[in-house]
């Protein structure tokens, strides 16, 4: 008894983990989506229909084109994420994090 009690804590504590994680994954930003950029915020997403000037001083425009805080200039591809901060996340990393995500979430789905 005394281990299905602790079982189930722990099983508890993942899931509790993984609620967190959830909320996590949706930072505010600017990503490119099917060639278009969306801004998230508080975990809704929008489409950008003008420029968007993030917290550090960076500026996306709706084509994709981003001007850096310090001048450089970068065009956002499919997948590509910029926090609101100036954090650049790449689409190979997104990938690889919403790959875990959807594994997290099968694993939700079977309980």
């Amino acid at each position: 008894m005394k281990k299905l009690l602790l079982a189930a804590l722990v099983f508890n504590f993942f899931v509790a983990q993984a609620d967190a994680q959830d909320k996590d994954k949706m930072k505010d930003g600017v990503k490119m989506k099917n060639g278009k950029v969306w801004v998230i915020k508080d975990g809704d997403k929008t489409e950008a229909t003008r420029e968007i000037t993030l917290n550090d001083g960076t500026k996306v425009m709706t084509d994709g084109s981003v001007v850096m805080a310090d001048g450089t200039m970068k065009k956002l591809e499919n997948g590509d994420m910029i926090t609101m901060d100036g954090k650049w996340m790449n689409k190979d990393k997104m990938d690889k994090k919403d790959k875990d995500d959807k594994m997290d979430k099968d694993r939700k789905d079977k309980k």
